[in-house]
């Protein structure tokens, strides 16, 4: 296997300083036409945001509670946009010979980990193809499967990714992304497809672009079939088996193959494909807190200021084994006797995943 580890050609920073957001279990996020929002499980616009990338945005996928990765600019010249929804930054990478067709409903986004996965197309000026794999620590990357162009991608749970080529009737390729090799194919039998997702169980959820969702099993037969709206692209599911899709006319539906319905959650401009991202933060843990502090004495006190950092929303403190503090700050004061000993642990509320403790004296 041929491989290349580059670094991408630019990286461009856009630093705004704004109150707080974040994401949590239950939301979904879209982007349209670089305008990023955030729906509460209702479909209500909590948030939205005018990002700096205007042109035709492409897929979206939420890494952390602070962070969403989604494709932006043209077809021929793309950006992969890291935008941080706490602090409203944003991060522009470009990568040489990264293009596809000029087709709004082209092109995808999946994650693993820290790992990004971008379909890629060749085109006039831009020949290269297949999977562009990008690394959020250090922000280099390699394109495999390069003999094929593509136009959506999902991850499933068991670590495979799920590649949709650019044929008429779904033709779909598996790939271990450990080897980055090809280990299936599927013919999924369906007219146009768009969009590609993969729930916990392995089930395929596919879109075609007259406006049905097809539900397959693992290798490809279908099991269901619900027509939702014409013009259908985008699809995504989260762990919890909550399945959006959307059209070109901006519309967002909910779909739930187990009542055999589709609900539509919200609507945005028409004629401005939305593309979206459900939110369930419940399959992946956040690493446990990493715990700053220091103490000083005033007479028969101990001051101490804790300072923490981490993703769950809130944490419990404890003091000497014993909780006194459910917090969803990361600063806390506390005074103490200095007669009696100090130890302070700062843990992910309600779970065991806690910081090194701090002892105060």
């Amino acid at each position: 296997m041929n491989k290349k580890i580059l670094i991408p050609i630019l990286a461009v920073a856009f630093p705004l300083t704004v109150d707080a957001q974040s994401l949590k279990t239950g939301d979904t996020v879209t982007i349209t036409n670089g305008t990023f929002t955030i729906l509460d499980a209702t479909g209500y616009p909590v948030f939205t945001h005018q990002t700096n990338s205007s042109n035709f945005s492409r897929d979206i996928e939420v890494i952390d509670n602070n962070r969403v990765a989604f494709w932006s600019d043209d077809a021929f010249s793309p950006s992969l946009t890291i935008f941080n929804v706490t602090d409203l930054s944003e991060t522009k990478y470009t990568f040489p010979g990264w293009s596809t067709v000029n087709n709004i409903s082209y092109g995808g986004l999946a994650i693993d980990g820290d790992q990004l996965f971008m379909t890629d197309m060749s085109t006039s000026g831009a020949e290269a193809r297949g999977i562009i794999r990008f690394d959020l620590n250090n922000q280099a990357y390699s394109r495999f499967a390069d003999h094929e162009g593509y136009i959506d991608v999902a991850f499933s749970t068991n670590g495979l990714l799920y590649a949709l080529k650019d044929d008429y009737w779904g033709h779909l390729d598996i790939i271990d992304p450990t080897t980055e090799e090809v280990i299936n194919s599927i013919n999924l039998d369906a007219v146009s497809p768009r969009g590609v997702a993969v729930d916990a169980d392995g089930n395929l959820y596919v879109t075609e672009w007259g406006g049905n969702v097809l539900q397959l099993d693992s290798q490809g037969q279908q099991l269901q079939s619900i027509t939702v709206s014409n013009n259908l692209n985008d699809i995504d599911v989260n762990a919890s088996g909550l399945l959006t899709v959307t059209n070109w006319e901006g519309q967002l539906y909910e779909v739930d193959f187990a009542q055999h319905s589709s609900y539509l959650l919200y609507t945005g401009s028409s004629y401005q494909m939305p593309f979206t991202d459900p939110v369930d933060f419940t399959q992946v843990a956040p690493e446990s807190p990493t715990l700053q502090a220091h103490s000083s004495r005033k007479g028969k006190w101990i001051n101490t200021t804790l300072n923490w950092s981490t993703a769950a929303e809130s944490v419990d403190i404890y003091f000497n084994g014993s909780i006194i503090e459910t917090s969803s700050s990361n600063v806390a004061q506390y005074s103490y006797s200095k007669f009696i000993s100090q130890k302070f642990v700062v843990c992910n509320a309600g779970t065991t995943d806690c910081s090194q403790p701090y002892i105060a004296n």
